[in-house]
This record gives structure tokens, C-alpha cells and sequence, in this order.
């Protein structure tokens, strides 16, 4: 054969290696490290888009605004009615007027008890609401003339009693026939 008669007089067999895909360690680093990010890197695009960028950060907030037209804002809707409770509420309490809170409250919750009960909206005497309370819901009357009691004495009780008393209407909200 050619290749063992050119052996055998002692000259050299080069073989193209590269014309079947042998690459350098140096070529295959260089074309695998490639991406986008690198190729831009390289080229005077990427610095001109990087200063673009911090320009455009700069000047956002310089201005302190956002993209867009500004939006106004509008003015909460106050609710007076809210207000003048939360306000009397304050005041009530400060002046320490929880016998004025029992009143009011008191002579509310006993018309809403009567409305559910069926009994109008005349204000009644308590033992005759505490008479329907009982043949109506069939619980005990001691809860219910606790609260009346409770009401009718025009003393003053410290928020904690207070809000245990309001609790205690709840309570008996809770057990009506509605």
C-alpha cells in the first residue's frame, strides 16, 4: 500500500485532522463560552445601552415621578354621622359618663328586644318584656333582668363592665326568635 511504502523511505504522513471535526481545547472554550450577554459585551453596543440605562435611572429619580400622567387623589367621603359617634364616644369617656351610655344604649337595645319579640316600639314595662322574653325563648329571666337592672340604676361602671354589659346584650340579640 502508498501508506506503508512512504513509511518505509522515511519521509513524513501528515493527515488533516480538522477536515473531520478535531478542534483545539482553545477553539471549543472559545465557541461554548459564547452567549448573548458576551457577545455584547464585546461590542460597543452594550457600554452606549448601559449608559442609556443609568441615564434613564438617573433621570427618574431625579424627577421622582413615574411613567404616565399624574393621577390626583381624592378626598376620602366622610361619614358625619360615624364621626359625631366616635366623637361623643371620646368625650363620654373622658367625662367617665358610662350611666349616660347605659341610658342611651340601654333604652335602644330594649326596643330592638321588643321589635323582635313582637311587641312594638312603645317602650313597655320590663316585666312584661321580661314575660314575652321567656315564653318566646324559653331561657331563663335572670339574664335578661340583669341588664334592665342594670340600666335603671343610673350609676357609673368602669369600661370593663361596660363592655361586659354591651357583651351581654349581644348575648341575648343572639337567642332571639328571628
Amino acid at each position: 500500500s502508498a501508506a506503508t511504502s512512504a513509511a518505509k523511505i522515511d519521509n513524513q504522513l501528515w493527515v488533516d485532522e480538522y477536515i473531520h471535526g478535531y478542534k483545539d481545547t482553545e477553539v471549543i472554550k472559545r465557541e461554548t463560552g459564547e452567549n448573548l450577554f458576551s457577545y455584547l459585551a464585546k461590542k460597543p453596543l452594550f457600554p452606549a445601552f448601559l449608559q442609556g440605562l443609568i441615564l434613564l435611572l438617573i433621570t427618574i429619580w431625579a424627577t421622582s415621578r413615574r411613567f404616565g400622567k399624574p393621577l390626583t387623589l381624592t378626598a376620602p367621603v366622610v361619614d358625619n354621622s360615624e364621626a359625631y359617634i366616635q366623637a361623643l364616644g371620646g368625650v363620654l369617656q373622658k367625662a367617665g359618663r358610662s350611666e349616660f351610655i347605659l341610658d342611651v344604649v340601654g333604652k335602644e337595645e330594649q326596643l330592638k328586644l321588643q321589635k323582635a319579640l313582637g311587641l312594638g316600639e312603645i317602650p313597655l314595662d320590663y316585666n312584661v318584656l321580661i314575660n314575652a322574653w321567656i315564653q318566646q325563648t324559653g331561657r331563663p329571666p335572670t339574664e335578661l333582668k340583669q341588664l334592665l337592672q342594670q340600666q335603671t340604676e343610673k350609676r357609673r361602671i368602669s369600661d370593663s363592665n361596660l363592655l361586659n354589659w354591651l357583651e351581654k346584650w349581644k348575648e341575648i340579640r343572639h337567642h332571639l326568635p328571628f
